[in-house]
């Protein structure tokens, strides 16, 4: 900082390199620190004298909380300017009242403090009793100013000097004040303050500034000369903390004090008859006794006073107080003292006297014109109640750190001292609570109070017993019952008897929750594998009763047991597909590929798809499509699942005769697409709709009256419809009133003309057509009923097949047969799977060649991506569509066998 800013009334200007560093508690005024933005961090000197606040409240916006109602705006107002200018703060304004009832006028400067490429770090403040004697708007008789109250306290000069030659670099104007002399008269070429000193006080001025320069930083009262020629007395001292942010190690700052007029009467002049009694008694009774004048001139002195201060009587009679117990310099003290003399009351307080290094109790009554100060040594009370309050201070913070709440039940008497963590676990402070056992017992659940007094009473009765642990539930503030763990430690007498029952309770409720949730998992998923068992029997039993019949020789001419082996095959596998996409969804690893689409085209293609199973159910199916196109953006295999799921759930819970009324329609005003499936099934109870999208939802568990299914085609389309920007809704006026499902997606006719027409998938023809050829074929799996139907089918078409039952066996094969087209399932016993045996038949010059086709129910996206790495040409989910594997095979011509192959 190259110069202190001047500053209004007093106020000082405060700058540093190095971050905002607060002043101290021997400021005589107080002052706050604040960050770039302005919210205040640390307050500190006489802030809890002044205003009245705990310094604790003070930080952020808190510190506005102690300036008057009057004034707080105007402040607010000023302070916030300031900071988002960059701007010195300089205002008046009145703070408290403090302990003493007093409102105090303040003269405030603040200045932002800057890095080295001038970014603000922060902001520093000072603010004194306002020395300025016009009075603030609506002041009343109980505000205090700088003259007020006395100088010495209050009115001060701050300045900045060199520390070799102490010469002044810059002054607070409050020096014209006190001294008459304006800032550029003492900043331009004058020494040090030792040249204005009177010159009987000059030596001890030039002695003080000698130990100054050695590092010491002392203080000296002198008398400064006015140019009138009348002395003001002042006490010089350092400032260490405000020295430390200005970050320059060649300066120094400091302050002068008005410590009061000059004495008119001798050092050795007489005391008053009352301090002379005082002191002839104080002196039996071996306490520190000073007495002082009206103008706090110390005029007795007591012998422990001299032999604690560490001075003979003569240096202490004649001296200010501040001079011989400079220690009540800026303290409570001080100010207490000065409110005694004013009002002509007695105070007490507490101060610590460095020379002898104990803590006195001070005592002060007035006596004469000034006051009688009695001092009695309380250093090993204090000690104790220090130790007392460091244990309370310890228990507070163990309190705290430690969830819950912690009490203390004496035994004998019956109280209860209970921790503030009551409030967290029952919404109720210690202070509301009657400290009783029986007030604890009232809010314990009815059911639970007989196990918990059994319990107690086997500990109280058990002199070995010392730990306890209890469950319960106690009823909270607003009603609800919180379950609690109560846990602590029986404390017993010599003679086993106990006395004290100090414990913890915490609230256990949500682990109380979450074992009830993992109960409900636990039972929803023993019920939904019951139904898994019951909906994968209901397929197999017509599979398996119809492979009987063709076993035992019967007919089959129409071809009705195939079809029934081929429909139940086909909804078993519906059903795993159902069970897969969940756990995908669920895991996070089913993808939806959203394009531009007609959402119009898509369910015109999925309704011709479901006539068959609408008509074969004796139900109508009834569409109402626009015939212009609607653009969304989704994914169109997805979006057709989910109208795919709800009109198998229409079908599945519509009588025969019912209708299914499905409806495409645009929401301009909510820029949506609607599709819209309406039954006039057998409803939805409202008990029901809640739940009717979840994973394990079935809307009716009655046995008598299944629909068949797992409960999760809806979970499916809310699922779906949700990962492409959607949501489906439902709504029914309740059992036998039919449903309606919406899906809204939305509306982007933004991407009409990008939007690819929706081809309708072409019927395949029932039958395979002929190979051109025969091929050498290997049929790779390790169950044998699937290698022997699948190669005996691969057999009837013309080609040569052989088996293997894993992939060691398959590749001794391949390097004999050196087969054309490898048929492979991914999951093989032994070291090496299908993936390992596509490598391994790649590595081989005399099986590379070779069309790898895997057959899997490994059906992720990831599967497939992990086959092709591995080296097949073809990815084939089980169950196995026979058609679709012949057509490829027939895709094979004699002038290229191996068409078709990846690269």
């Amino acid at each position: 900082m190259e110069s202190m800013q001047q500053a209004e009334a007093g106020g000082v200007a405060l700058s540093s390199r190095r971050g905002p560093v607060g002043p101290g508690n021997g400021m005589p005024g107080l002052w706050w620190t604040a960050g770039p933005d302005g919210a205040v961090d640390a307050v500190g000197g006489r802030w809890r004298d002044w205003t009245g606040q705990d310094p604790a409240l003070a930080v952020g916006d808190g510190w506005l909380g102690a300036i008057s109602a009057e004034d707080a705006l105007r402040v607010r107002s000023a302070w916030r300017a300031a900071v988002a200018s960059g701007a010195p703060f300089r205002e008046r304004f009145r703070v408290g009242p403090g302990p003493d009832g007093v409102l105090r006028r303040l003269a405030a400067a603040a200045e932002p403090i800057r890095d080295d490429d001038g970014r603000p770090l922060g902001w520093s403040a000072l603010a004194i009793l306002d020395p300025d004697a016009s009075p603030l708007a609506g002041a009343g008789p109980a505000t205090a100013t700088a003259g007020d109250e006395t100088r010495g306290e209050d009115f001060a000069i701050f300045w900045i000097a060199s520390r070799d030659g102490f010469r002044l670099a810059s002054v607070s104007p409050s020096c014209e004040r006190l001294l008459g002399r304006s800032v550029a008269e003492l900043t331009s070429g004058l020494a040090c303050w030792a040249e204005l000193a009177h010159p009987d006080d000059r030596p001890r001025v030039l002695e003080a500034y000698a130990r100054r320069a050695s590092g010491e930083e002392a203080a000296v009262s002198y008398r400064l000369l006015r140019p009138d020629g009348s002395s003001a007395r002042v006490l010089d001292r350092v400032l260490p903390a405000l020295t430390e942010s200005m970050g320059d190690p060649a300066r120094i700052f400091g302050v002068l004090e008005d410590v009061g007029p000059e004495p008119d009467l001798p050092t050795d002049g007489p005391s008053s008859p009352d301090s002379e009694r005082l002191l002839e008694l104080i002196e039996g009774l071996g306490d520190l006794f000073l007495a002082v004048d009206g103008q706090w001139r110390c005029v007795s002195a007591s012998d422990q006073a001299c032999a604690v201060l560490g001075r003979d009587r003569s240096a202490l009679v004649g001296r200010t107080l501040w001079e011989a117990v400079p220690e009540l310099v800026n303290s409570v003290g001080e100010e207490l003292l000065r409110s005694a003399l004013a009002g002509r009351t007695a105070v007490e307080f507490e101060q610590f006297l460095g020379p002898s290094g104990l803590w006195f109790e001070f005592r002060s009554y007035p006596v004469a014109d000034g006051l009688a100060l009695i001092g009695r040594d309380v250093t090993e009370a204090k000690a104790n109640r220090l130790a007392l309050l460091e244990v309370e201070e310890r228990y507070r913070l163990a309190a705290e750190a430690v969830v819950g709440l912690i009490y203390d039940w004496r035994l004998e008497s019956g109280l209860v001292h209970r921790s503030p963590g009551l409030f967290g676990l029952l919404g109720i402070r210690p202070e509301e609570a009657e400290p009783t056992d029986d007030w604890w017992r009232a809010r314990i659940h009815p059911d639970d109070l007989p196990e918990l007094d059994r319990q107690r009473a086997k500990l109280l009765a058990d002199p070995r017993r010392q730990h306890y642990s209890f469950e319960y539930r106690v009823r909270h503030r607003d009603g609800h019952d919180v379950d609690v763990w109560d846990k602590g430690f029986c404390v017993r007498d010599a003679g086993g008897r106990p006395v004290r029952i100090v414990g913890n309770a915490i609230d256990i409720s949500e682990r109380r929750r979450a074992e009830e949730a993992l109960r409900e998992a636990d039972r929803m998923k023993d019920e939904f594998l019951g139904m898994l068992a019951h909906e994968l029997r209901n397929p197999l039993s017509p599979i398996l009763s119809a492979a009987q019949a063709l076993r035992s020789g019967n007919s089959d001419p129409g071809g009705e047991l195939v079809a029934i082996i081929e429909r139940q095959a086909h909804h078993m596998g519906r059903l795993v597909d159902d069970l897969l996409d969940i756990s995908r969804i669920s895991h996070g690893q089913l993808r939806v590929e959203p394009r531009p689409m007609d959402v119009v085209a898509l369910v015109r293609q999925t309704l011709g798809t479901f006539a068959e199973l609408f008509r074969d159910n004796g139900l109508t199916l009834q569409a109402d499509l626009p015939e212009a196109p609607l653009a969304i953006w989704a994914d169109p295999t997805r979006l057709a699942q989910c109208v795919g799921n709800l009109l198998h759930n229409a079908a599945k819970f519509t009588e025969p005769g019912g209708a299914v009324t499905v409806v495409v329609r645009a929401s301009p005003q909510d820029r949506e697409a609607q599709i819209i499936v309406q039954d006039t099934g057998i409803g939805i109870s409202p008990e029901v709709l809640p739940t009717l999208f979840r994973t394990d939802s079935q809307a009716d568990r009655n046995p008598g009256r299944s629909r068949g299914g797992l409960g999760l085609g809806l979970a499916l389309v809310k699922n779906l419809v949700a990962m492409q920007g959607g949501r489906v809704d439902v709504f029914s006026a309740g059992e036998g009133q039919g449903s309606t499902f919406t899906l809204r997606l939305p509306l982007r006719q933004d991407l009409a003309d990008q939007v690819d027409p929706i081809v309708p998938e072409q019927p395949q023809p029932a039958e395979p057509p002929a190979p051109p050829r025969a091929l050498r074929l290997l049929v790779v799996d390790d169950r044998p009923d699937m290698a022997k139907i699948l190669s005996r089918m691969l057999r009837a078409e013309g080609h040569e097949v052989a088996e293997a039952g894993d992939a060691e066996q398959a590749l001794a094969l391949a390097r004999r047969l050196r087969p054309e087209v490898v048929i492979s399932d991914i999951g093989l016993p032994g070291p090496v799977d299908g993936y390992g045996l596509a490598e391994a038949l790649r590595a081989d010059p005399d099986t590379a060649s070779a069309l790898l086709i895997a057959v899997t129910g490994y059906a992720r996206a990831d599967d497939r991506d992990r086959a092709f790495r591995s080296g097949f040409d073809e990815h084939l989910t089980k169950p196995l569509d026979f058609a679709a594997l012949c057509r490829r095979l027939a895709e094979i011509s004699p002038r290229s066998p191996l068409a078709g192959r990846r690269h």
